[in-house]
């Protein structure tokens, strides 16, 4: 019977909310906790990245990719800060990603490559990460990309207590026009240490265009960077318009388009008839349902991405009187979902029920020996009796308007089934992120996703970490989580992180911090002439450059 109302509430699923992002409201900085003192690694040699060559600037030959053309990207939602990185939310961090650089990018194979920094070092003797960086790079308004530059781009982020792992860095050098170094307190694995020190946050904005045309302001609304494509006009949840930088570091014949016009449409229904009558080339993180839809018609191609996300709970269990402050009841919540038939009602067919925290089978947290909460109505009726709650009791669920409203429904009836009466609370992404970032979800549940990394747990501490992007402030996690945190960051060797990172999210998996429900897939929809490797590397990882429309 339940498979069967889930099948007929099916009608849309949630798509990759982060492509085009969630709203408008801002990131704050997060107070950040003093590091547990922990075991210094071994000392070894310094650890060499080698150069690697720039792309090759050949013209394409006959038959190869062709120069031109504007691509026209639709959207969910816009972003509301260009380049003020301190105050970016991860909505604006990913859409910069599509005009900005960082020092290395996140791959689809877990491990990080070379952009702006051609090379680094490690040195786990002297505490040391130095980024040798790529000579000849300018800027949009031509002043030079060198190191002054990033300890500029750098600095602001400690200033603001945006710099992920900030506590580890007690001092940032300029070696010399092309070496930038950071000076640690502690020794982090290098895959943390290269997300949290060249990739996260970090894209690459010109310090001088900033001080000439008056700083935070200008900066919230313009851009100036190294990527391949300037900027040209924005309007906030309407459109955004790059075109492309001539003087572009990788050379000719990049970028291949002239310009790429992003916009904003909200409604799915109208963003997929706006596909259908040719009014625009691609579609970022449509929801599932409307994605597959296209994809059957002729015309079409669904391009799915790398670094996925999986939908969750988030119970309050921080908020004075919460009933989540139990355990009991948060794991009641869990036994009453009955994750396979989310999967076969709203998964259509592509995605599946996660079950346990540490996300599906693929990802580092997953522990195989963990006991899996499966669908289990009287063991979920028993906890809440045990808990005081025999005869269940009322909640809210907020969930953000525009892809999950389908999936709230199908927990509503479940929960339903052992007493608490679920009232839906659909928000419009703008107080959806506000919930998260400040204001709280009052006493109810929170209807979202997070991330899966192919490796290690640094998605996870983007959203989860002593210095989120989102601080979550109706989940309080115990202590023991933090230190678990600090173990799985200042793990000696990639064996023991990996240890600690399933040790880590098997304590999430117990308490019921997070209760998992089902993949969620970072998805792009096409016409057949777009020539694309969005998504050839991790999700939030856009080498547009490469982009060319076969036609």
């Amino acid at each position: 019977m339940k498979r069967l109302l889930i099948i007929v509430l099916a009608i849309v699923v949630i798509g990759s909310l982060f492509v085009f992002g969630c709203g408008k409201e801002e990131a704050k900085p997060t107070a950040t906790t003093a590091p547990t003192k922990t075991a210094t690694p071994t000392a070894t040699a310094p650890q060499t990245q080698k150069p690697t060559e720039p792309a090759k600037t050949t013209a394409p030959a006959p038959g190869t990719p062709k120069r031109g053309g504007t691509l026209r990207v639709l959207g969910a939602t816009g972003v509301s800060n260009l380049s003020w990185v301190p105050k970016q939310s991860m909505t604006d961090e990913t859409m910069a990603k599509a005009y900005a650089e960082t020092l290395v990018y996140y791959s689809g194979s877990g491990d990080f490559k070379p952009e702006l920094a051609e090379s680094w070092d490690i040195d786990p003797v002297n505490k040391t990460l130095t980024f040798h960086l790529r000579r000849g790079v300018k800027f949009h308004d031509g002043t030079p990309f060198n190191a002054e530059a990033v300890r500029w781009n750098v600095q602001n982020l400690i200033d603001s207590k945006r710099l992920a792992n900030g506590q580890y860095v007690d001092s940032i050098e300029v070696v010399d026009d092309y070496t930038f170094r950071y000076h640690l307190n502690a020794m982090l694995t290098p895959s943390i240490m290269l997300h949290s020190y060249g990739y996260n946050l970090l894209t690459m904005f010109s310090p001088t265009a900033f001080q000439k045309n008056g700083g935070e302001a200008w900066a919230t609304s313009h851009y100036v960077s190294t990527g391949p494509f300037k900027f040209e006009s924005w309007t906030q949840d309407v459109s955004m318009r790059i075109v492309r930088f001539d003087d572009y570091w990788r050379g000719n014949p990049y970028p291949y388009l002239d310009a790429i016009e992003f916009t904003f449409v909200a409604d799915a229904t109208l963003a997929s008839a706006k596909m259908q009558a040719g009014e625009a080339d691609a579609w970022a993180g449509p929801p599932l349902k409307e994605a597959t839809d296209l994809k059957k018609m002729p015309g079409f191609t669904l391009i799915t991405g790398v670094g996925g996300f999986y939908s969750e709970i988030i119970p309050d269990n921080a908020s004075e009187g919460s009933v989540y402050k139990d355990p009991r009841v948060r794991q009641a919540i869990e036994y009453a979902i009955d994750r396979d038939a989310l999967a076969d009602g709203l998964g259509y067919g592509i995605l599946k029920a996660v079950k346990q925290a540490g996300g599906p089978a693929t990802s580092q947290g997953y522990n195989p020996k963990w006991p899996i909460r499966e669908y289990n109505v009287q063991k979920a009726k028993e906890l809440l009796a045990q808990a005081g709650y025999p005869n269940g009791f009322k909640t809210k669920l907020l969930v953000m308007q525009g892809g999950q409203q389908d999936m709230a429904q199908a927990i509503q009836s479940f929960l339903g089934e052992v007493g608490i009466e679920v009232e839906i609370d659909v928000a419009d992404p703008g107080r959806f992120i506000g919930a998260i970032y400040k204001g709280g979800w009052n006493g109810g549940l929170l209807l979202w996703m997070v991330p899966v990394d192919p490796e290690f747990a640094i998605g996870w501490f983007v959203h989860f970490g002593p210095q989120p992007i989102f601080p979550y402030p109706s989940l309080k996690w115990p202590d023991e989580y933090y230190k678990l945190v600090e173990k799985v960051r200042l793990a000696p060797t990639v064996e023991e992180m990996r240890a600690a990172t399933m040790e880590m999210m098997t304590l999430v998996s117990e308490g019921a911090y997070i209760i998992p429900l089902m993949e969620s897939l970072n998805l792009y929809v096409v016409r057949d002439y777009v020539r694309t490797n969005r998504y050839k590397d991790h999700f939030m990882v856009w080498h547009n450059y490469e982009d060319w429309l076969d036609k």
